[in-house]
């Protein structure tokens, strides 16, 4: 009888200190510290290749935030520049050997919160084009409410071969390609609305692989790495284009 009495009060303790462990990462008002609150996405990747994520800390006169995730753990240190804009972004390099699923952990002094990830990942080869630094890499917004991205990569194809792009592949939810193809000028001149974009790519040439990215608000953050397919010379090939980080960002202020 002593020893179900003793039982019983040990799993009641062991729950409560369960539940309090978790209370910091559950409840909305510490959990807005973090942001985004979820990062979804598709990445189609070679071998070689990392991800990218990025999350921000909205800063309430922390002198550091510890973040983790998986086997990652580091530091980050604000900046003048990041207390005057209220808040602490931080990229953590992740190499995929499969989903990315999983919890970025983010504590501080004051407090702690975390983001949820799921991140669907296909392997295989890439067609041998080669991208310049002009890419668009990394996309912060700061309100509530659906948002249409030009993904643009300066791409250069070295072959004999013309290049035709078939398809876009993203299958995630709340996300759509509207529209894709090449544009032969600056990337700086890029329309900001989706148009009909030639498809082929001449051998021995530099373009900019152009994508319409309509992200709908409960996308809150967003690996995009979509699997692009080509024609060539009759025969279809994927091609892992440079990753693209989508995230909204809405520190809550005190006062």
């Amino acid at each position: 009888m002593k020893l179900k009495v003793f039982m019983v009060s040990l799993l009641i303790i062991l729950g409560l200190i369960f539940i309090h462990t978790l209370q910091p990462y559950l409840t909305e008002e510490e959990n807005h510290r973090l942001q985004p609150h979820q990062i979804i996405g598709y990445a189609y990747l070679t071998t070689e290749e990392f991800l990218r994520l990025e999350v921000h800390w909205c800063l309430e006169n922390e002198e550091s935030v510890e973040i983790k995730f998986q086997n990652i753990k580091e530091i980050a240190k604000p900046t003048d520049m990041d207390i005057k804009a209220g808040e602490l972004e931080k990229s953590i390099i992740i190499k995929p050997t499969g989903e990315v699923q999983g919890n970025i952990l983010a504590v501080s002094n004051a407090s702690k919160a975390s983001t949820k990830v799921d991140i669907k990942v296909e392997f295989g080869s890439s067609y041998p084009v080669i991208f310049t630094n002009n890419v668009t890499t990394s996309i912060t917004l700061y309100v509530d409410e659906p948002y249409l991205i030009p993904y643009t990569a300066e791409i250069i194809n070295p072959t004999n071969k013309t290049i035709k792009i078939k398809d876009v592949v993203f299958p995630i939810k709340g996300v759509k390609i509207l529209a894709f193809g090449f544009w032969n000028e600056s990337i700086f001149s890029v329309p900001a609305e989706p148009r009909d974009l030639p498809k082929t790519m001449p051998p021995k040439s530099k373009r900019i692989l152009v994508i319409y990215v309509l992200i709908e608000k409960e996308v809150s953050g967003l690996v995009f790495k979509p699997k692009v397919v080509l024609e060539v010379n009759g025969k279809e090939y994927a091609l892992s284009i440079p990753e693209m980080m989508f995230k909204r960002i809405i520190c809550k202020k005190e006062g």
